[in-house]
């Protein structure tokens, strides 16, 4: 078998010229050498009676075998948001006879990995395994893909984590910026823009992965790659005997329909408290085997292409206006976008907008230079050819040409379609599809920069939950009276004054890049000024003290040494009801109104930062915060949300509570006592 014939090739392109006469102009860069032919690797085609179509790559130079099958039924196939992704999910929760436990223990007992996931057009189950332990592992991805039993348990134990995930993905500013730019170039309800919500994901049912499962997951709707050291002879029966009892079923694929872009203008979400802002430009382009896509590709590579890109030259390097700039376009079967963008400082958004925009005029007004585009092609090719050392990437080849509807030739002559093109042809696609009424700009970022975006067209304003913001209607409260009626909904001002003690106890769920962990939250309060928490989980311990004047935090035993900010945050939230307390702490204060449900009360921090805190318009009870706070990694955007107001003691207190921050997601189940006997050697500082 063939698997390297790619490689002359691709040294061809990256080399350089080896010249060991003296003459040589040592000023000038080496040429490339000329191009060889590319071949495409070897694999074979075959099918099952049951029309599951396998592609095998063969490559024995280790003795491992790599299976991939892909489902031509993915996200934008959700009848509710958030059902194809459970789906795949939890076809690795229990199948066959064995539990999620058993699936695991089976898989890490021969050092093997079993995995599924959805995306846009497809979900795929894939595993890899020695060789020798193939037959058990493909009995495994047999029951998951053929027999998956949907557990209920098992989906109530994924479901907070995948929760704990989409509020992850709304506090970062760039994820929340790519959100929206969907929203605004497929059209709101597209399937492409499709998001999976809180509400989406807490209302789906085992009923409804089963019946995504019988409507897609069909043999003749879907490919298998297989890539390793195995032959064809031996490869067949095992499948067949893994797979012979698949039965084809009838199969109705949605179809997707036509974009319906959002109005030209500038799509603008608040987010109090950023010192970045993230900044998408935005268009649709065409499906993945339109002729103008590999153009419009190395469009994106020329404009955004790493340090040989034109806004990594320009936002970066000219204008110092950002570090990491990036275009691209996507890559989807019936239609695409192209972005461009950057997280640039809050003090020069305008002025980086801008500068997209020239960049974006210039290619079409005027076509790169046969050198700069020669550099970019090269890069194309090379990563191209490069990706060929993994037999993986073959596989995706593929199964992709197979989805999309590619015939398998154009797989072979893709780098001389590149390296064909010439410069008009960028400047062309750039004057047909990236036109001043095709674009959309999405910002996400402080309040204060409206002004700016306002000076550069029309701005419409969203939520971070990405509704339409609605406009603060005013209400007949001031600061204090709202305060007051706080206060009272909690159980009134003179309980909270003449309280004595406090202490919180709290179950806590923590769920960081893609892991989660259990632990406890112990909080204890003493009138006047005396605070202790101690945070513990499987990852981490910390402990805080503070007693109105000094404030200890230790991390797995280690003292932490805080900043002045983070010091005085800790002192002034030390009390368990400081909000009725914030103009006294010395919080700038002020009504904005009321929006939705809530009154909104602004309040800017002593030590910097804003704050906003959401009061039910009915009951006037704290329903959420969002704080911009010091930390660490610098001023933070931190959201907390209280739900399920129990009475305690004469006092109401929030049962549950979320806060969410950029790289974690904390669930509180808190229990509390009034006034209970805490003693005074409990809030002694550890000795230095």
């Amino acid at each position: 078998m063939e698997t390297r014939s790619f490689l002359p090739y691709m040294l061809a392109l990256a080399a350089s010229t080896v010249v060991g006469a003296q003459n040589v102009d040592t000023s000038k860069p080496p040429e490339p050498l000329p191009v060889k032919e590319f071949r495409f690797p070897s694999y074979k085609e075959l099918r099952l009676p049951n029309g599951l179509k396998v592609f095998l790559i063969e490559d024995h130079e280790q003795p491992t075998v790599t299976l991939r099958l892909q489902i031509a039924a993915g996200d934008a196939y959700d009848d509710i948001p958030g059902v194809a992704a459970l789906t795949a999910m939890m076809l690795t929760k229990g199948a066959g006879e064995r539990t999620a436990q058993q699936i695991a223990a089976v898989i890490d007992s021969v050092g093997a990995t079993l995995e599924a996931s959805s995306a846009g057009d497809f979900s795929s189950v894939s595993a890899t395994t020695l060789k020798k332990h193939l037959r058990l592992v493909l009995d495994v991805f047999a029951d998951v893909v053929l027999r998956p039993n949907f557990p209920e348990r098992e989906l109530e134990k994924l479901r907070p984590q995948v929760i704990a995930e989409i509020q992850q993905e709304r506090a970062r500013p760039s994820s929340l910026a790519q959100m929206m730019a969907r929203m605004v170039v497929y059209g709101v309800n597209h399937p492409y823009a499709r998001r999976r919500t809180e509400q989406s994901v807490g209302q789906i049912r085992t009923s409804d992965l089963r019946r995504f499962y019988e409507r897609y997951y069909r043999p003749q709707n879907a490919t298998l790659a297989v890539v390793g050291d195995i032959t064809e002879k031996e490869l067949l029966p095992l499948l067949r005997h893994a797979f012979g009892g698949w039965k084809k079923g009838e199969l109705q694929l949605p179809s997707i329909p036509p974009p319906q872009p959002m109005p030209n203008g500038i799509y603008f979400i608040a987010r109090p408290g950023s010192v970045q802002s993230s900044l998408v430009v935005t268009a649709v382009t065409v499906p993945y085997v339109h002729p103008d896509y590999e153009t419009l590709d190395v469009l994106a590579e020329l404009l955004g292409s790493s340090f040989g890109g034109r806004l990594f030259r320009s936002l970066r390097e000219t204008y110092a206006y950002t570090y990491a700039p990036f275009a691209f376009q996507t890559r989807a079967k019936s239609i695409n976008r192209i972005a461009m963008g950057a997280d640039v400082r809050t003090v020069v958004t305008d002025s980086a907008l801008q500068v997209i925009q020239q960049e974006v005029e210039r290619i079409a007004q005027e076509s790169p230079s046969e050198e700069e585009l020669n550099r970019i092609k090269q890069t194309i090719v090379g990563s191209y050819l490069r990706s060929f050392e993994r037999p993986e990437f073959i596989a995706t080849l593929l199964q992709r040409a197979e989805l999309y509807g590619e015939p398998k030739e154009r797989l072979q002559s893709y780098p001389e379609r590149i390296l064909a093109l010439i410069p008009w042809q960028l400047r062309d696609v750039a004057q047909r599809y990236l036109t001043m009424t095709a674009l959309r700009t999405v910002v996400v970022g402080a309040p204060e920069i409206l002004p700016r975006l306002q000076a550069l067209g029309k701005v419409y304003e969203y939520t971070t939950e990405l509704q339409p913001a609605v406009a603060y209607q005013p209400v007949s409260l001031s600061v204090q009276e709202l305060l007051q009626r706080y206060g009272a909904a909690i159980g009134g001002m003179e309980a909270v004054r003449s309280l004595s003690s406090f202490l919180q106890r709290s179950k806590v769920h923590l769920q960081a890049q893609g892991l989660s962990t259990e632990g406890e939250l112990v909080r204890k309060w003493r009138a006047p000024d005396k605070s202790v928490e101690l945070l513990k989980t499987a990852w981490f311990q910390q402990q805080t003290w503070s007693d109105g004047q000094r404030v200890r935090v230790e991390i797995g035993g280690v003292a932490y040494d805080l900043s002045d900010r983070e010091r005085q945050k800790v002192l002034i939230q030390a009390h368990p009801f400081y909000v009725l307390f914030l103009p006294e702490l010395g919080f700038r204060c002020e009504v904005l109104g009321r929006k939705g449900e809530h009154i909104v009360l602004k309040a800017e921090a002593p030590y910097g930062g804003e704050h906003l805190y959401y009061f039910n318009a009915d009951t006037y009870l704290l329903q959420r915060a969002e704080k911009t706070e010091p930390t660490p990694q610098g001023d933070q955007a931190i959201v907390e949300s209280y739900e399920d107001y129990l009475e305690v003691g004469g006092l109401r207190l929030p049962k549950g509570m979320t806060v969410q921050t950029p790289w974690a997601v904390l669930r509180f189940e808190n229990s509390y006592q009034i006034n209970p006997p805490l003693e005074e050697g409990e809030f002694q500082f550890p000795s230095q």
